[in-house]
């Protein structure tokens, strides 16, 4: 899914970040742009079309999202201000992105906060900068998360959600989590996989095994201690875990990361 795409963009640096205005008719096109856009037409009207003809809607309601290393062209039908943030990211995607049905108004300040920043030049302003802009992008997909998610459902597996990431290092049991639900053990598991897409206890091993991740890639932590402050009862289970959702042993993926 391309809001997937979007969760562990890494930013590099802020190349942009401006108010501007286009006139009714004004018209141009992109061919593999090279860096990334976030941009929301705050009044007016702006259509996008890629090569295959799919058109997307730029307006108060809709925020688009350009990524490195798409093609496009587009049209103002209303003129009207537009705000864009132009960034340089670790990846490209070959497709327009769009938020749609957002609190505008919302978003428009979070944008401004952004641009605040750019112009004041303060001696912090790259990492205020920085730091509204992941700001900005976690709130657009954990909207578009509760948008695709039931929200009756959600709800009632944040209990067990949420115990799940304060106490990963902890032995967890579907027994203990659906109990926090309110649910069946058996109802719990099932509507589990239909939200997460996969079991409860698979959700912690992968969670324990994201955290292996971070922890492996700094120099602070020996393996043994990244198994035990896991969890895990030994460096044999951690590693057999680990390979398993990685294809690399901790050894391995600390040896490459590091690099």
């Amino acid at each position: 899914m391309q809001y997937d795409f979007l969760s562990d963009l890494i930013i590099n640096d802020i190349r942009v970040a401006t108010t501007s205005f286009t006139e009714t008719g004004a018209c141009a096109s992109r061919r593999n742009r090279s860096n990334w856009a976030i941009l929301l037409k705050f009044e007016g009207q702006t259509i996008y079309q890629i090569p295959s003809g799919e058109e997307f809607i730029s307006n108060i309601d809709n925020i688009v999202v350009l990524p490195k290393g798409c093609s496009y062209k587009w049209k103002c039908t209303k003129a009207g201000h537009f705000i864009v943030i132009e960034f340089d990211a670790d990846k490209s995607y070959d497709n327009i992105i769009v938020f749609k049905d957002v609190n505008g108004e919302k978003f428009l300040k979070a944008m401004q906060e952004v641009e605040h920043c750019y112009l004041a030049k303060s001696p912090t302003y790259k990492l205020k900068e920085l730091r509204s802009l992941y700001g900005l992008f976690a709130d657009l997909l954990e909207q578009e998360q509760k948008n695709y998610i039931p929200h009756s459902k959600e709800q009632r597996l944040s209990p067990a959600v949420e115990y799940i990431t304060k106490n990963y290092d902890k032995n967890i049991t579907n027994a203990q989590l659906a109990k926090l639900t309110g649910l069946s053990e058996v109802y719990f598991r099932k509507l589990f996989k239909e939200i997460y897409k996969t079991s409860p206890i698979n959700f912690v091993h992968e969670l324990r095994v994201k955290k292996a991740k971070a922890m492996l890639k700094t120099d602070y932590s020996r393996i043994t201690d990244i198994a035990l402050a896991l969890g895990y009862c030994d460096i044999y289970d951690f590693s057999r875990d680990f390979k398993k959702h990685t294809g690399f042993s901790p050894k391995e993926y600390a040896k490459t990361s590091r690099k």
